[in-house]
């Protein structure tokens, strides 16, 4: 049975609204983006270099980079391509996943997507917000034997919150999941699927996680904290048993690669380092301004909640909110835009992006502050 129009709007909810107001956002004050706006690189100019199609070069560059080791690696188009990829080769829609909350909701989206519209057998587990959004590996446990699924689904750093998942929690999960495998009669064992595509903003970045867990699959891009959404470049490194499946979902849905994403991916990795390094500085210097433009708002008790140490993101609780939708609404009338928490499985928050210029974040911040009061007045 087709997935209902009404169905797939939904599902779609985020990225829709958000392109409807990305014009506009980037006019205004601009609190919603997330992709690192540090200025161009060097190398953008070098179109006429463009070379015949060197998809093995790219994956190699990318093997490189993250020392993947015998982890085979597919290149997409970007994180949300490489998640409904991943989901459509390996979910049936009589499989469970499990997924966290909050979560974005596009990971989610590509779920149900692949599990023919359906929500049922999705299940979440939350990171809470007293706990700091730490992954709570006990809770998960108990899950994987209650709902025995195919999938689990996680984020780091963590979208919308910006909060790590160390290496060491991550190889203890990773040992639950073996075990869980161990246990199971179906062959259609667990993967654990981390969006890995903010991870490069900790400066204290871990291995990725493919190459930890036997059974984990990363998905990553260069969209989001390198800037360079326009040339489309992501992938998703996975283990050598599920290669040829998820190769095969990718030739229906694509067929070829792209050589302008291939060429000018390699030339991105060529300088990759010292581009993280770059935009992990400039998030610094960001997120600076945002303690600042903000210290008074936590002061007064309008926002709750602690700036992360690391990444882009902050997803601060608003004061007395049951949902800031309206919230949301009354500050773009102010041409001031960021994210209702309802995209994200927690409409008592909001998603601030501080990734744009400082200049305009400073300003942005300003206005956000004024509008929030405005509102909280009525």
């Amino acid at each position: 049975m087709p997935i209902p129009d009404k169905t797939l709007a939904e599902m779609s909810g985020y990225l829709n609204w958000y392109k409807k107001l990305e014009a506009g956002a980037e006019a205004g004050f601009n609190l919603m983006s997330s992709t690192v706006n540090c200025g161009p690189r060097d190398w953008v100019g070098r179109f006429e270099e463009l070379r015949v199609p060197h998809g093995d070069i790219l994956r190699e560059k990318i093997r490189d980079f993250y020392q993947t080791g015998n982890r085979e690696i597919l290149l997409t188009y970007g994180g949300s391509t490489s998640m409904s990829l991943v989901c459509l080769s390996l979910l049936s829609p009589s499989d469970h996943v499990l997924i966290e909350n909050p979560t974005y909701q596009s990971l989610r989206s590509s779920i149900q997507y692949a599990l023919g519209g359906e929500e049922k057998n999705i299940h979440e587990f939350a990171r809470k917000w007293k706990e700091n959004y730490e992954l709570d590996l006990d809770v998960l446990e108990k899950l994987l034997s209650k709902w025995n699924p195919r999938m689990i689904v996680l984020s780091d750093l963590h979208n919308p919150t910006g909060v790590t998942i160390s290496e060491e929690k991550l190889r203890e999960l990773a040992k639950v999941i073996q075990k869980h495998n161990a246990k199971k009669k179906s062959p259609n064992k667990a993967f654990v699927v981390i969006d890995e595509t903010f991870l490069d903003l900790n400066p204290d970045r871990r291995p990725i996680a493919a190459t930890i867990g036997e059974d984990f699959i990363s998905i990553s891009t260069l969209s989001k904290i390198y800037g360079l959404s326009p040339i489309r470049c992501g992938w998703c490194v996975v283990p050598p048993s599920i290669r040829e499946r998820i190769w095969s979902t990718y030739v229906i849905l694509e067929n070829i690669g792209s050589r302008v994403t291939e060429n000018f991916g390699i030339m991105a990795f060529e300088n990759l380092e010292a581009d993280r390094r770059r935009s992990i500085e400039y998030c610094a210097r960001n997120r600076a301004i945002v303690a600042e433009e903000t210290q008074k708002l936590r002061d007064d008790g309008l926002i709750e909640g602690e700036i992360p140490p690391t990444g882009c993101l902050y997803f601060p609780r608003v004061r007395g909110a049951r949902n800031t939708n309206k919230l949301c609404e009354f500050l773009m009338e102010r041409n001031v835009y960021l994210v209702p928490g309802s995209f994200f499985g927690d409409a008592r928050h909001i998603r601030i992006g501080f990734a744009d210029r400082a200049e305009n974040l400073r300003t942005s911040l300003q206005e956000f502050d004024k509008g929030l009061r405005a509102f909280l007045k009525g």
